[in-house]
């Protein structure tokens, strides 16, 4: 629902932010775990970020299946792709995400290779996000 990753270390925030929630159980995420946070600075602030699966808030990082980040609800609950404005697809798909597409393209504009390898989205993308492109 976001853009997956592989890797270990540390997690940090895409900017300034301000952690919204966070919890070392969330079971519907492999391996648990759940923080969310708001961006407070630049064209994004405002909008919520999650990083879930094998994560815990401690920003320590170890877990086997990889992490996942993207673009978290308003009320920081889960991924902004289960919204109806983004098409209401929960954990079984189909995947990647137009949402999870959206934010996969903000991590590759700061640097972080690209988690999606240019596959099609699903759901549909919500105003006020950054668009995909191609």
């Amino acid at each position: 629902m976001g853009a997956d990753f592989a890797g270990t270390g540390p997690v940090y925030a895409i900017g300034d932010a301000v952690i919204t929630n966070a919890t070392a159980s969330n079971g519907g995420w492999p391996g648990g775990g759940w923080i969310t946070y708001r961006l407070t600075d630049g064209p994004d602030a405002g909008l919520l970020v999650y990083v879930a699966e094998d994560v815990t808030p401690t920003v320590q990082y170890n877990g086997g299946d990889g992490i996942e980040t993207g673009w978290a609800m308003p009320d920081g609950a889960s991924a902004e792709s289960e919204m109806s404005a983004a098409g209401g697809i929960s954990g079984g798909g189909p995947f990647p995400t137009m949402i999870g597409l959206s934010f996969d393209h903000l991590l590759t504009s700061l640097g972080v290779p690209a988690g999606s390898g240019g596959q099609s989205g699903n759901g549909l993308l919500p105003a006020g996000y950054p668009a995909v492109s191609g």
